[in-house]
Parts: structure tokens; C-alpha cells; sequence
């Protein structure tokens, strides 16, 4: 798994009790994390302690494209 993408705030803190239920934080270390917009940005940040690629603009279409934009960096 590459990247894992968020459309919601809650669907972080969903992840987030799961993979702590199983003691996998670590899990995530070398995976993108993707969020839709802002505010789930903001609870990536929170939850999560990063987001690594962001939408703009805040739909499915812009979070394709930013998952794109970020793999062709890599």
C-alpha cells in the first residue's frame, strides 16, 4: 500500500482506533497520507501527526490529481 486517502475527518480517527487496537502505529510510516481538504488535513495533522499530500481542489477529482502530483515527485 502506497497512500491512504481520507475524504472526512472521522474516517482519521476511525483508522487511528484501529490500527492502535492491533499496535500497528507504525504501520503508516512509509505510507502517503492523503486528505481531501482542510479540515481533514487538520485532523490527519491532529491524529495522525501529518498529511503529506492535500487536494486543492477540495473533491475527489482534486485528490486524484494531488496523489498524481506526489507520486511523480517520488
Amino acid at each position: 500500500m502506497d497512500v491512504i486517502t481520507f475524504a472526512s475527518p472521522k474516517t482519521v480517527g476511525c483508522l487511528y482506533q484501529l490500527i492502535t487496537s492491533i499496535n500497528a502505529e507504525s504501520a503508516l510510516e512509509n505510507i502517503c497520507i492523503a486528505s481531501i481538504g482542510p479540515v481533514t488535513s487538520e485532523a490527519c495533522r491532529n491524529i495522525l501527526n501529518r498529511v503529506d499530500v492535500e487536494a486543492n481542489p477540495y473533491t475527489l477529482d482534486g485528490l486524484t490529481t494531488a496523489i498524481m502530483e506526489w507520486e511523480q515527485k517520488i
